[in-house]
């Protein structure tokens, strides 16, 4: 179940996670994956599921919720670290499912160099750019105990699903 905005686990700050492909790891990095897919996200951090780990997943292909996101093949990032981040910025619209029903303006880096541990625990660094970058930073928010709602600079930039659909997105096409 995925937890929701409100739910005081998800402001808990992940700690090291140093038990990388041991049974549990491997169930919980399973559960991730399938979650995500069946609700169709764009990246899931363990907390939105009650795994404390600092653990977070990004997977992005075109759905009902993004029709217009990349191809972004399965990556498992295991204590991320952010090495830099890019001084320009993007203010673009997020949905995320601990925030059901909303989508969120927030402000991010265009780019984001991060070093991480891999599902099998070797070392990784990759440089995200774009809807990569804000994916990764979004979920990498969850492992520090925030969400998009904590982004928002004012309600304005706090709207429904539904109004996103009707009128914003048709002017991204």
């Amino acid at each position: 179940m995925i937890l929701q905005a409100g739910d005081p686990n998800l402001r808990r700050v992940q700690g090291f996670d140093s038990d990388i492909g041991s049974p549990s790891f491997c169930r919980d990095l399973e559960c991730l994956i399938r979650v995500l897919r069946e609700e169709g996200g764009m990246g899931i951090a363990a907390p939105q599921l009650g795994i404390e780990r600092r653990l977070l997943l990004i997977e992005s292909k075109p759905n009902s919720r993004y029709p217009f996101a990349p191809q972004i093949d399965l990556m498992v990032l295991v204590n991320p670290e952010i090495i830099k981040s890019s001084p320009d910025k993007e203010y673009g619209w997020e949905g995320c499912l601990s925030v059901p029903n909303k989508r969120v303006k927030v402000w991010r880096a265009k780019s984001v160099l991060v070093k991480y541990s891999d599902r099998i625990g070797q070392s990784r660094t990759v440089d995200l750019h774009g809807f990569a970058a804000r994916i990764f930073l979004h979920e990498y928010d969850h492992l520090e105990g925030l969400t998009i709602l904590d982004r928002a600079e004012s309600e304005v930039d706090i709207i429904t699903e539904e109004k996103y659909f009707q009128e914003i997105l048709p002017g991204l096409e």
